[in-house]
């Protein structure tokens, strides 16, 4: 609940609540990212690599470091493409900023 101190909205957590609603986002993020990685390296393990490569009668040790190989680059590919669109998104708003200052100066 916020309410106004002083004609500045302030939460009833204070800044300690402030901080545990940041950490469970981070959390419930984490945990997400996570499950999408394990769901897609499943996928690929099981469905793709046992079905379609006929490695059913393979050791576990092979299907242990494919897996691992998968984990890593599902990763690898989420972290640089949050990355690229984080990097174009905070251009694009040092832009917007930039214009409403230059409109701000010329008013």
């Amino acid at each position: 609940m916020i309410r106004e101190v002083r004609g500045e909205p302030v939460s009833s957590g204070g800044e300690s609540g402030e901080v545990m609603v940041a950490l469970m986002i981070l959390m419930a993020v984490t945990c997400t990212g996570s499950a999408e990685v394990i769901a897609v390296t499943s996928i690929l393990v099981y469905d793709i690599y046992q079905i379609y490569l006929k490695v059913s009668r393979g050791t576990l040790a092979s299907i242990r470091t494919f897996m691992t190989r998968c984990v890593t680059f599902v990763g690898t590919s989420y972290s640089t493409i949050s990355t690229g669109i984080h990097v174009r998104t905070s251009h694009d708003h040092q832009r917007v900023v930039y214009f409403y200052a230059r409109q701000q100066e010329l008013l």
